[in-house]
């Protein structure tokens, strides 16, 4: 009895510790080779694994005590709890994890490994030298954690899936709509939803879930027999993905948003990427319909690719949705289409040119589906900004543009260019990108771009502090601030002594990675 209450102080203990590494589990999507290769480029002996070992020097005390040393140790253990848990509660900015089923599921994997070890450790003599070392190891113990429950977690996925197939096969008359791309998809399909609503009964994949699981789960918990159509999202950082999903969810539509060079690091070549985002011309079947952007070079080098029907729009004059005018500022944007030679012009308050495609996009799959240019207009009208995805919002005395969602090198560069055009002071507030080929050296070339297209730069976070400001110093831009959270930029930018300027967020990585030192 003794040692179990041991064990469960311990491993309450150990939780306090243990979130951060879950998160970044949780981050990397629970495979194996991306938790290999953070643990591979994290340092092992850093400040805070030092700071760690300082603050066990009590337990370390326990070695010269002979007596009752389980008992002694319990009670440290209770109020190291309990200072623990005070001091997270103190921090404003603490890790949110996400319980999900599968976490559950690992923490009773480590209260069961922990519980292991800690009785290995009460055979031997040196049961404190013993207990330090399992304070010391989490992302080694979240490592063997997620290797021990893997097979069970897949057991588990399949059950899902195949429940999910069967779902789908019942509603043979739906109509699927799969959107695919580097870029720009949760946006596209929130914006197709939209135009779609009012003529289908429609259900689309829930916020940014887009890989097998996710779509499994909103197929099992919210496809209905009365829905007429499935808006989904397909995504893949790995070569093989879109096929699986094609198969799972035969799309009879599909959209290719872009392609670009987004999660570099899996896919390992920008050809592996090209290959992954068109395949699913080589799956759609002879009655099916792809809509293209044209303007994308690599979408338009593999238009001859399929069997399917093919319709393509972008500023390319050879669109069959032939979009021209542009306009965009500050508060929103203008375009008109052309189509079989005739001209509507859209409004919309959504801004810059990306999302200019993904609303081009939507209407050749709305329009296809026989909805009228006339109420795509107003449609198009009552778009309301994503939020995170250049979401103008009034802050009194500034406007705050909010891009934090999911950035790459296009939408960083697009962001710039709305800021050139802004005739007010703007600031660029950024943390950089991540998931490139080279974050380092790509962070610090984005920094090309900054001298005249904006008046200040906040940097935020440490991640890709050192080549962001490396960068801005080749271009002799020194007009930049260096701050740890993103709070911290938003206070900043509040305390501004002046009136009427525009702050644009491009970028906000999750806070494990972002103040994350190597």
């Amino acid at each position: 009895m003794m040692f179990l209450l041991m064990s469960i102080f311990f491993f309450m203990y150990r939780c306090l510790s243990l979130n951060t590494e879950i998160k970044i589990l949780q981050l990397n999507h629970y495979q194996t080779s991306r938790q290999i290769d953070y643990l591979m480029k994290r340092k092992y002996f850093t400040i805070d694994k030092w700071i760690r070992m300082i603050i066990h020097v009590p337990f370390a005390l326990l070695i010269l005590v002979h007596n009752n040393v389980v008992d002694l140790f319990i009670l440290m253990l209770i109020v190291y709890i309990y200072v623990g848990y005070k001091f997270l509660q103190s921090q404003k900015h603490g890790t949110n994890l996400k319980i999900t089923r599968r976490i559950e599921r690992l923490y009773l994997v480590l209260f069961i490994l922990y519980t292991f070890l800690l009785y290995l450790g009460m055979q031997s003599e040196y049961f404190i030298i013993w207990s330090l070392i399992l304070m010391s190891i989490n992302k080694e113990m979240v490592f063997l954690a997620n290797i021990f429950i893997t097979p069970l977690e897949k057991g588990i996925q399949k059950y899902y899936i195949e429940q999910a197939k069967k779902i789908l096969r019942n509603n043979s008359q739906l109509l699927k709509v799969g959107i695919v791309g580097s870029y720009g998809k949760t946006s596209t399909k929130n914006i197709l939803y939209h135009l779609l609503k009012e003529n289908y009964l429609c259900l689309k994949s829930q916020n940014s879930y887009n890989n097998m699981m996710g779509n499994t789960i909103t197929i099992r918990k919210e496809l209905k027999r009365l829905h007429d159509l499935f808006i989904c999202e397909m995504g893949s950082d790995h070569v093989g993905e879109i096929e699986r999903l094609m198969k799972f969810i035969e799309p009879q539509y599909v959209i290719i948003t872009s392609i670009g060079n987004q999660h570099l690091n899996t896919f390992h070549t920008q050809e592996n990427i090209i290959y992954e985002k068109t395949s699913p011309l080589l799956f759609l079947r002879k009655e099916d319909t792809a809509f293209l952007n044209i303007d994308n070079a690599y979408i338009q080098e593999n238009l001859h690719k399929g069997v399917c029907k093919k319709i393509t729009f972008g500023e390319n004059e050879k669109a069959d949705f032939h979009i021209k005018d542009i306009e965009y500022h500050e508060q929103g944007s203008s375009f008109s289409i052309v189509y079989h030679g005739n001209t509507t012009t859209f409004h919309t308050s959504l801004l810059g040119y990306y999302n200019i495609m993904n609303i081009a996009g939507g209407i050749c799959v709305a329009h296809t589906l026989e909805v009228p240019m006339s109420i795509l207009q107003r449609l198009v009208a009552s778009i309301t900004p994503i939020e995170h995805r250049l979401q103008s919002i009034a802050k009194g005395h500034y406007t705050l543009i909010d891009n934090a969602y999911n950035s790459n090198v296009k939408s960083f560069k697009n962001s710039l260019q709305i800021l050139e055009k802004i005739q007010k002071y703007t600031i660029l507030v950024t943390p950089g990108l991540i998931d490139l080929k080279n974050d380092a050296e790509e962070n610090e070339k984005l920094m090309e771009d900054i001298p005249g297209k904006c008046d200040e730069v906040i940097i935020v976070g440490y991640l890709n502090r050192d080549a962001l400001v490396k960068g801005l110093k080749k271009q002799k831009f020194s007009n930049y601030k260096c701050l740890d959270t993103m709070e911290e930029a938003l206070v900043y930018l509040e305390k501004k002594a002046f009136y009427d300027f525009v702050a644009l967020i491009e970028n906000d990585i999750d806070k494990t990675w972002m103040n994350m030192k190597n």
